[in-house]
């Protein structure tokens, strides 16, 4: 599902990874408290974004250098000062009833290719992802969905979800939808017909809720709509990662200068900026 082209995760050595704890607790120690934080464990394989002297910088932690200029960090201003960029990734648990989606095998950024099967599963009120495989109906492995995408059924229709007796509603359709055995068991799983998509299509359409029933009836219209939308975001976020990996933990962008005007144009054009003045009072005249 994923329309993108991926490099694979380049590796960095044991020595390699010490050097770089080791500076950047001394950077953090010199860092002022608002870039700080982004040195933290918090912020591990998230991707951090700051401009300094006309390069666009991306990094996984923030560097002790500019890779431009080399000035330290901590002795200079930043044009934009480090942020987050904002990833397509979520811990399923913070999404109760939603539709989750990950790599069958692996997570994202560092396991995902183009061409991967995709695993498609719910959330029921608290978080605890729902999900249907050649192995059945499992409950049990919500911590393996710490990093996927979410359809956030709030986006399709907020009026509903936010119903304070939704979440009720829910557990209770999808508590009967699992009891109705023997649907989704180990002997009826087909990994074309009756797998994981069609037990969340199943589960949308037995909700009778619309506009979740009506768009859970056609497989290639709720990927075109929902799906596919998420996956191209990622695919561009983990084109970012890797580009970083391989980049030894900093991949940076040289914006372009401004071109100064030259005389003889700054002359043409105040010209013709009072030639189009004459032409607007002329028409007013007339």
């Amino acid at each position: 599902m994923m329309p993108s082209t991926l490099s694979p995760r380049s590796t960095t050595s044991t020595s390699s990874s010490s050097s770089s704890s080791s500076s950047s607790s001394l950077l953090s120690a010199n860092l002022p408290p608002l870039y700080r934080e982004f040195l933290s464990p918090l912020f591990e394989e998230k991707i951090l974004c700051f401009e300094h002297c006309r390069v666009q910088t991306f990094a996984l932690t923030l560097p002790e250098k500019c890779t431009q200029c080399r000035t330290k960090l901590t002795e200079c201003s930043m044009n934009i000062p480090p942020f987050e960029v904002p990833s397509p990734f979520s811990k399923a648990r913070d999404y109760p009833c939603s539709v989750v989606l990950k790599p069958t095998q692996g997570d994202f950024l560092k396991d995902y290719r183009n061409g991967t099967n995709l695993h498609i599963a719910l959330t029921d009120s608290r978080g605890t992802v729902v999900e249907y495989d050649e192995e059945g109906i499992h409950q049990d492995r919500t911590k393996q969905w710490n990093r996927c995408i979410v359809l956030d059924l709030c986006d399709i229709s907020s009026e509903l979800t936010s119903d304070p007796d939704w979440g009720e509603y829910w557990d209770m359709i999808l508590y009967e939808f699992l009891s109705a055995s023997p649907v989704w068991t180990v002997d009826t799983y087909d990994e074309l017909n009756h797998n994981c998509f069609e037990f969340v299509l199943s589960f949308l359409r037995a909700l009778k809720q619309n506009p979740f029933s009506s768009l859970s009836r056609n497989k290639v219209k709720f990927c075109e709509r929902f799906i596919l939308p998420k996956t191209t975001v990622a695919a561009k976020y983990i084109a970012l990662y890797r580009k970083i990996i391989q980049s030894g933990g900093a991949f940076s962008i040289q914006l372009p200068l401004k071109r100064e005007k030259t005389l003889t144009e700054e002359v043409e054009e105040d010209d013709h900026l009072e030639e189009r003045k004459g032409i607007s009072n002329s028409d007013e005249i007339f």
